[in-house]
């Protein structure tokens, strides 16, 4: 393989990790950083235990990878975990092969790793962090695509091909340590270079910060194509922008859930531009969108798509007579509607205040209500200003 940064750093073999590890059986973490010190050769060491105690569900695979050597645990805060890197990059295959990458900041290495499982080939990659060079270059022996690593700024890097993909992760954490959530101040800055991106590339993929609004993403990226909130077990976890200069076609906007093997809970295709139908009374049942429905601005879309109508446009609470076991979201059975603080909740409920004066808390301390995760009291005020209390039942259906 052709590696344009050469590392010169041995790293310690699973033999040697495994005779650390059965040397200091019993110790914590903390006991063995005290004990070794912070300018220890055994750092690396510690640092791979660390991590396969501690986030074994993120990286599964990677973790009963002997030989593979992760960075610092603080440096994969920001980390994909192997659920949304591995769907991220067959959801771009999907639409143009990844035979030649350009990754802008190769960070931990975990989306390389997701890129090569999709079929990727060759793979350039550009990081600042000579200490996570080093990490790639040891992970790279036996990959199985060619990886050219430069310990370089990605704004710096003089392109000498057409890719058929840039990917970029940048940092969202700024020089103090403080997570950023506009782009302008991710490093490196994604509006800054999207236009020589494009240029560069047929499609460019940017994760971005999950807290976006997508429909300023949109103003900001004119060339997008697809927009997707990806969530993992109901957690939102990035917010996806792929764009590209070839085709002048109407972005398409998915919620994606997925569960931590990858494999999609669901795909939706959300359409905008929808109005809420409200009604005062609640139906039989009150239905509560999964959060990258939310996310996504979806809620008037699957709204429409389940015949749904809401008790109040900003309170996401939405309700029908009718059943609908595929729907989403959380499912609740109503059990009955009351003034505010009008009876006692002596079995305890999950409280869901939504465009109601007093917060969850709030709502619990008075009630002195304990939780339960079976009754649920949503608290709302309807479309005439009135505010009730709605006790319900969660029904727990294919698995939700």
């Amino acid at each position: 393989m052709n590696h344009n940064y050469i590392c010169s750093k041995s790293f310690p073999s699973p033999e040697e990790i495994y005779k650390f590890k059965k040397e200091n059986a019993g110790k914590t973490i903390q006991e063995l950083r005290l004990k070794y010190g912070q300018s220890s050769n055994f750092q690396v060491h510690i640092d791979q235990l660390e991590i396969r105690q501690k986030m074994s569900q993120r990286f599964p695979k990677l973790i009963n990878r002997k030989d593979y050597i992760f960075p610092k645990a603080s440096l994969l805060s920001q980390a994909s975990s192997e659920a949304t890197a591995r769907w991220r990059s067959t959801f771009m295959s999907t639409i143009q092969p990844l035979t030649n990458i350009l990754e802008a900041n190769g960070g931990s290495g975990i989306d390389t790793w997701g890129l090569e499982g999709a079929g990727a080939k060759n793979i350039d990659i550009c990081e600042t962090n000579e200490s996570l060079c080093e990490v790639m270059y040891h992970n790279s022996i036996g990959c199985t695509s060619n990886r050219n690593i430069f310990n370089i700024n990605v704004e710096n890097f003089k392109a000498k091909k057409t890719y058929d993909w840039i990917y970029a992760d940048p940092s969202r954490i700024d020089p103090d340590g403080k997570r950023v959530f506009h782009p302008e101040k991710y490093s490196p800055n994604p509006l800054d270079l999207i236009k020589k991106w494009e240029e560069c590339a047929s499609y460019v993929a940017i994760k971005l910060s999950p807290m976006l609004d997508p429909q300023q993403v949109l103003r900001w990226f004119t060339n997008c194509k697809y927009l997707i909130t990806l969530s993992v077990q109901k957690e939102v976890k990035e917010l996806i922008m792929i764009s590209s200069k070839a085709r002048n076609i109407r972005p398409k906007r998915f919620a994606v859930d997925i569960k931590n093997d990858g494999i999609e809970n669901y795909r939706i295709l959300i359409h905008t531009g929808i109005k809420y139908n409200s009604v005062d009374e609640p139906g039989a049942y009150v239905y509560d969108p999964d959060p990258a429905i939310v996310a996504s601005n979806g809620v008037p879309f699957v709204a429409k798509k389940w015949n749904l109508k809401t008790l109040h446009i900003s309170s996401r609470i939405l309700t029908s007579s009718d059943y609908h076991s595929e729907f989403p979201g959380r499912i609740f059975k109503v059990m009955g509607k009351e003034k505010p603080y009008s009876s006692d909740w002596p079995i305890g409920a999950s409280v869901v205040s939504r465009n109601f004066p007093e917060n969850n808390d709030e709502i619990r301390r008075r009630l002195k209500c304990k939780e339960n995760k079976e009754h649920f009291l949503f608290a709302y005020e309807d479309t005439s200003g009135n505010k009730w209390f709605l006790r319900c039942q969660r029904i727990f259906a294919n698995n939700k």
